[in-house]
């Protein structure tokens, strides 16, 4: 090789050195200008870094297409073309289907894709199928400000002028990565939580058959997705006395049900209670507690119903629970309490319940807050 070629091969080699990186980009570019590393965690779960929203996007690629891929795509996409319709292109939207048009340029009452929206969800030209997640308002608002503006492929938001009300529902908008990424992690969580249920049956095996040895089908779980338990002595009534109630207390912080209706149970049984941190449902009714029993029931931290009709508890013993922090209902029916106890502990209920209270409590949580209630009538428990 003489002096020359020698020169030229050096040259060669050093551009290539520097200009191989610039010609072989980490990630690929769609029609929104997004590039992503297209790459995932050795495990295979999803990376928040495979896919970054750009500052500037194309309405329809970044945002509109995002909302179809999410709702339409597996009804209208390449496997799968419901009615003769793909929506995973303008192009094709603009084709439309075998029976309506799907996307008529700054007509939102010809185009089907946003009068679909508005059938009845029973209806079966309603989109997306009923069975199917369905288009939010946000996305309905989106999409019908797009077609409303003639539905452009290439424009970029700042090229338009942005409603605020579209600002706030772009802000809603999730990429498929995102979705796919929250499916996960409701995976993950789910798996976890079936983890944890399955070792803590484990733990209480040994005392649940020790139990229901003893006093059958007393000791349930409340449902088979978790290990709260309830115990109930409906079977055994006044064959269950105070010195039965120790059998509880290797669970007792697993407990958030207790039925101890008509047995023999007296205030002194009742100090065993202590320790039943998650215990919610009481049922004392026709025992033979009385006002001394409301030192142990005031100590119970997350009670919230309480039956104790029948009993001989009176207006004095109300007043140990006046400051119970979770309490919800109290049944007196047939007892020594009178009409001004039973309100001077539903007015000491709900003051409490008022004054937990906060701004930031929800509209939802709101409707399904019910006010704290004290029954001396005949009530369903």
């Amino acid at each position: 090789m003489n002096r020359t070629s020698c020169l030229l091969l050096l040259c060669f080699l050093v551009a290539g050195y520097f200009i191989y990186p610039l010609v072989l980009p980490k990630g690929k570019e769609n029609d929104a200008g997004i590039k992503g590393e297209e790459q995932s965690n050795k495990d295979g779960n999803p990376d928040s870094s495979v896919q970054s929203k750009p500052a500037d996007p194309v309405i329809y690629a970044t945002i509109v297409h995002n909302i179809l891929e999410n709702k339409c795509l597996s009804c209208h996409g390449e496997d799968k073309q419901k009615g003769d319709l793909r929506m995973d292109s303008l192009a094709a939207m603009l084709e439309g289907g075998s029976d309506e048009i799907c996307l008529e340029p700054g007509d939102i009452k010809e185009s089907f894709l946003l009068t679909s929206l508005d059938l009845p969800l029973d209806d079966d030209s309603h989109m997306p199928p009923k069975a199917k997640p369905q288009i939010t308002p946000e996305e309905k608002r989106i999409l019908t400000w797009w077609v409303a503006m003639g539905a452009p492929e290439k424009t970029k938001l700042s090229e338009v002028k942005v409603p605020a009300e579209i600002t706030a529902a772009i802000a809603t908008i999730k990429t498929p990565e995102e979705i796919k990424m929250i499916a996960h992690a409701k995976r993950k969580q789910k798996e976890d939580k079936l983890a944890a249920n399955k070792a803590n049956r484990k733990r209480l095996q040994s005392s649940w058959d020790a139990i229901n040895a003893k006093f059958p089908g007393s000791l349930r779980y409340v449902s088979q997705d978790d290990t709260i338990l309830t115990f109930s002595t409906v079977s055994y009534r006044k064959d269950f006395k105070d010195a039965d109630l120790a059998i509880l207390q290797e669970i007792a912080g697993d407990i958030s049900g207790l039925d101890l209706s008509s047995t023999v149970i007296t205030d002194a049984g009742l100090a065993q209670l202590k320790g039943l941190n998650n215990l919610k449902n009481l049922k004392l009714n026709d025992t033979k507690i009385t006002d001394e029993a409301f030192k142990v029931l005031a100590e119970l931290p997350s009670l919230e119903t309480l039956n104790l009709y029948g009993t001989v508890v009176s207006d004095e013993g109300l007043k140990m629970i006046y400051s119970h922090p979770t309490l919800q209902k109290v049944y007196l029916w047939n007892t020594k309490v009178t009409e001004a106890g039973r309100q001077a502990l539903q007015e000491a209920m709900r003051k409490r319940a008022k004054t937990e209270k906060t701004e930031d409590v929800t509209d939802e949580e709101k409707a399904r807050d019910k006010k704290p209630e004290v029954f001396l009538g005949v009530a369903s428990v």
